[in-house]
């Protein structure tokens, strides 16, 4: 009677298991250091991405971080067991449908390119940047949207308007512009056909100096 022989496998549990732990590890420690960069960068001023897309990339990186330690278990599991358990395919499952979910939820319900709310994107500044706000002797006003006009007030908390020095303002107004046509609220602002509009107040509110800022301005800045 002849014996009958097992299929062999091409790939042992083992190594598959080896295989999941290494890619578990990757996927969170290379998740990681992406989310630390990130939120560094997230929330500068001249990032472009809206709450709900700052939102979803954080709540991404930490669905990823869990997909990889899914896969670290399951692959201790294979090497342990030599099989992966019920759990890890089910927890894998649910984990990508979640991915996919938020990300039918959040970029299904964003705006059209034509229909930029200008007062909504000033209200979700003045949400993130916690405004109005002091910084040394400069308090960063809340920033106010008229029709498709954005205006960033900001206060010499320990200065008049009458103690300004215009000289040493104007050379002061000309290097912030160049910083101000490279921030990407201005860059989406002007090719939506509207202006951002900058104002230095002295402490008494009166004006010190203003930088308007139109389509063309920042052209071969």
């Amino acid at each position: 009677m002849e014996a009958t022989s097992q299929p062999k496998q091409l790939i042992s549990g083992r190594t598959r298991g080896k295989a999941l732990v290494a890619i578990g590890l990757l996927l969170m420690v290379g998740m990681g250091i992406v989310t630390v960069l990130s939120l560094w960068t997230m929330f500068e001023d001249d990032t472009a991405l809206t709450s709900r897309q700052k939102v979803f990339s954080i709540t991404l990186f930490v669905f990823v971080i869990l997909f990889g330690l899914n896969s670290l278990l399951a692959g201790v599991s294979l090497i342990k067991g030599g099989a992966i358990r019920n759990r890890a395919y089910i927890a894998g499952s649910l984990l990508l449908v979640l991915m996919i979910s938020l990300a039918k939820n959040t970029f299904s319900s964003e705006q059209p390119e034509g229909a930029w709310n200008f007062a909504k994107i000033a209200e979700e500044i003045n949400q993130d940047e916690g405004l109005p706000r002091i910084n040394g002797e400069v308090r960063t006003e809340r920033v106010a949207a008229t029709g498709k006009m954005l205006t960033f007030t900001f206060t010499l908390v320990n200065l008049t308007s009458a103690d300004a020095d215009q000289d040493v303002t104007s050379r002061a107004v000309g290097d912030f512009k160049k910083q101000a046509c490279g921030r990407a609220i201005v860059k989406q602002a002007l090719s939506r056909g509207g202006s951002v509009n900058y104002r230095w107040v002295g402490k008494d509110g009166g004006t010190i100096s203003e930088l308007l800022l139109m389509q063309g301005m920042c052209d071969g800045r």
